[in-house]
């Protein structure tokens, strides 16, 4: 991560029940989530993107945003279900 060029480092959570998942950096063009950490799609174009969340510190907590545009209040998104992977089953030996 300290090797990104990125301004704007977000959150991937695996659903609204804000479980960690992934930091990704937003740039490119067009506008583009990649990967940096953790697990999930290498790369989320902006369209999509499910829900985005911000930090509250006093509460301590995300909460979700109603805004379907990204900018640099937001800190955490989610992508919608069918995007995440199942596991492949091992072949048996």
């Amino acid at each position: 991560m300290e090797q990104s060029s990125a301004q704007q480092l977000l959150i991937l959570f695996r659903d609204g029940g804000c479980q960690f998942r992934g930091v990704y950096a937003l740039g490119g063009i067009p506008p583009t989530l990649k990967r940096l950490s953790g697990s999930g799609p290498r790369s989320v174009p902006l369209p999509m993107v499910e829900a985005l969340y911000k930090y509250q510190s006093d509460q301590r907590r995300f909460c979700r945003l109603p805004a379907r545009t990204m900018s640099g209040s937001v800190d955490a998104f989610t992508i919608p279900g069918h995007l995440w992977h199942p596991k492949k089953p091992g072949t048996p030996k």
